[in-house]
């Protein structure tokens, strides 16, 4: 697996500066992902970040990904999560024992991991925020994505302008909204026959 995810340089005029894109997530998709969750016993958080691995494979091309995590007032920590071709549901399953062990361990520095020095490049390019998505885009962030409750389920995305625009931040979005409605229609599909484009 690469060290980190790389997120597509998509802008035609690269500009310095912070954008943001948002998209309401439709109320039927809303208690769609609510009811995988619970069907899965998982929390909803597990549904959201499986959408936004997908969205991450589909940009990268890649079957192994790595998003920053955003946890409470801690810097985000690495998550890496696998997209083997299996069902929607088994992808679910194992992001979700990844994200309970990254929970489990939120309050261990990522140098004091299995004793391994502190790595001098970023680990990761995005970071996953199951909480809100608003948090600032940290040096070598290129993407932070949200999911936030208001007046129903709102999913946003910040983003750097010298390297995404607001068209590739909306596309970006709309990976994110139907890898969930392909998720949440059918979880035993191969995850893998399903196209995000």
């Amino acid at each position: 697996m690469s060290r980190f995810t790389v997120v597509p340089r998509w802008t035609l005029n690269p500009v310095p500066g912070i954008g943001e894109h948002e998209v309401r997530i439709p109320a039927e998709l809303t208690a769609a992902s609510h009811r995988l969750a619970n069907d899965s016993a998982l929390p909803l958080s597990s549904v959201l970040l499986t959408a936004h691995a997908k969205a991450l494979g589909a940009l990268s091309g890649e079957h192994e990904v790595c998003t920053g995590y955003a946890v409470d007032a801690h810097p985000p920590l690495p998550m890496r999560m696998t997209l083997r071709p299996r069902s929607w549901r088994e992808v679910l399953r194992g992001i979700a024992r990844a994200e309970s062990d990254l929970l489990a361990h939120s309050d261990v520095p990522v140098d004091d991991r299995g004793g391994a020095p502190a790595p001098a490049e970023p680990l990761f390019e995005t970071v996953f925020d199951p909480s809100a998505g608003s948090g600032e885009l940290a040096e070598g962030t290129v993407l932070r994505v949200g999911f936030v409750q208001r007046d129903g389920f709102v999913l946003r995305l910040r983003y750097r302008t010298e390297v995404l625009d607001a068209t590739c931040a909306a596309r970006i979005a709309g990976y994110h909204v139907t890898a969930l409605s392909l998720m949440t229609a059918d979880p035993e599909a191969e995850h893998a026959r399903a196209s995000l484009l």
